[in-house]
């Protein structure tokens, strides 16, 4: 069970990134408060992933 819930874990992570990235796709700019308000995730969420896909070269 716990494995499962790691996998879950990793599925919304990713389902974040891409949905952070389509919405930046779409709108080629927007404020983490934005994004967050948009996708319903929190500012949090937004900052971590934003930060990873800057750290990665993405954004």
């Amino acid at each position: 069970m716990l494995r499962l819930n790691s996998v879950d874990q990793e599925t919304i992570k990713d389902s974040n990134r891409k949905s952070i990235l389509q919405l930046l796709s779409k709108k080629r700019e927007a404020t983490k408060q934005e994004i967050a308000k948009e996708l319903e995730i929190s500012i949090p969420t937004v900052t971590t992933n934003v930060n990873a896909l800057i750290e990665e070269g993405i954004l």
